[in-house]
């Protein structure tokens, strides 16, 4: 494989949580030719039809797109993920608020909670001190 397909291939196999001997091999038939050093096909694998290979080709081009665009649109994911953060702590630092939510909508209260939790750099949530 050429050195930009190699790279794709890592991060297929990393975000897939499969870096295999078998994997990696499925790859490399799946890489089209013009992605490969000497431009030339190697053997199918055993057991793969001609037909499961072109799915299978198709499918590794469809994840690709789908990683990339992840990948582009990720940044501002967390950005908008920080800041909805840091306004809930602000929200349920407040205790009219706090109480409000406690009384007349514990599920939204327990959901906001869990939002703070959950999207912490340690994973580990940390409530407002009025709520403790």
């Amino acid at each position: 494989m050429k050195p930009t397909r190699q790279v794709e291939c890592v991060e297929l196999m990393v975000s897939a949580d499969n870096v295999t001997v078998s994997y990696a091999e499925a790859l490399l038939v799946a890489t089209p030719a013009e992605l490969l050093v000497d431009g030339k096909k190697p053997q199918k694998l055993q057991g793969v039809t001609q037909d499961q290979m072109l799915r299978m080709e198709r499918e590794m081009a469809n994840l690709q797109g789908q990683y990339k665009m992840v990948e582009q649109t990720y940044g501002q994911d967390m950005l908008n993920l920080v800041l909805a953060r840091g306004y809930l702590v602000k929200l349920l630092g407040n205790k009219s608020i706090s109480k409000y939510l406690k009384q007349r909508q514990p599920e939204v209260l327990e959901q906001f909670e869990n939002i703070i939790e959950t999207t912490t750099p340690d994973g580990v949530g940390q409530i407002p001190q009025s709520r403790q």
